[in-house]
């Protein structure tokens, strides 16, 4: 879940509070914050300020320090998955608060959340337990917010998969491009014994840009960047991963245990 980009009057609240309430009700669920979380335009941001693009909650008294009036208001609005929260990654939006006006706000809302500080691009390990508690499989994760971006589907999908060519995991995901895509691959590899009894291994790679909340098109009021950009619209939310263990026969006498990555929207 993330580019959320909450303070700006062109965040799908409404959505967001939808998809909360159902991350809420999903059981054996965990979230990953992808970055860009609010959306951390100040006054002081010459280039790409406009009041009008702020969202109605936000009062003058707010502008002395509006990174943090945000970053609270995400606090509260998060607060019903807060313990389903593994980790945040830090957006393009946190980083120039960071840089230019002296305040760690991805460090701020990692603290406030007590969640894993992940930084820009992090790996990370799934354990799935088995019902005594013991690990029966692990599945790698790489996720980052992500830098740059294409128009089109075709260039978001290649710049992630251009991930895969220097790095493996089960999952890689990425943000900011504010589209929600998916694409699934597989890597095989042989194992096998001294006896020479070989089989192929099949390792599943689900490659996901995980959507946004910012609408393309702006209320009446103004004329926001994707609107100026001439961007298409795009479905708004976050994208899910449903990883399922599943027990296969292979021959007479022997079961291996597969693991199944399907991807889905919220």
């Amino acid at each position: 879940m993330g580019d959320i980009h909450l303070g700006s009057a062109s965040c799908d609240e409404e959505k967001l509070e939808q998809d909360i309430e159902t991350i809420a009700n999903l059981p054996n669920c965990c979230v990953i914050l992808m970055g860009d979380v609010c959306d951390l335009i100040t006054a002081n941001d010459i280039k790409r300020k406009d009041f009008r693009g702020m969202a109605e909650w936000i009062k003058v008294k707010d502008l002395e320090d509006l990174p943090k009036r945000q970053a609270d208001e995400f606090l509260n609005r998060i607060k019903p998955i807060k313990d389903k929260i593994l980790g945040g990654l830090a957006g393009n939006h946190e980083e120039t608060i960071r840089r230019y006006y002296s305040f760690d706000v991805h460090t701020y809302i990692c603290g406030r959340l007590g969640i894993y500080n992940m930084g820009y691009v992090a790996f990370s390990r799934l354990r799935l337990l088995s019902p005594n508690g013991k690990c029966y499989r692990t599945i790698s994760c790489f996720t980052e917010h992500g830098s740059g971006g294409s128009t089109t589907i075709a260039g978001n999908i290649n710049r992630i998969n251009r991930r895969r060519e220097t790095i493996w995991a089960n999952i890689i995901a990425m943000g900011h491009v504010h589209r929600k895509l998916s694409y699934e691959t597989i890597a095989l590899s042989l194992s096998g014994n001294n006896n020479g009894n070989l089989h192929l291994m099949e390792h599943p790679t689900l490659m996901l840009i995980t959507g946004s909340y910012l609408k393309t098109f702006a209320p009446p009021s103004y004329v926001n960047y994707s609107e100026r950009m001439g961007y298409a619209g795009v479905p708004l939310g976050c994208k899910g991963v449903c990883i399922r263990q599943i027990r296969e026969r292979e021959g007479r006498n022997r079961e291996i245990d597969t693991v199944r990555l399907r991807e889905f929207s919220v």
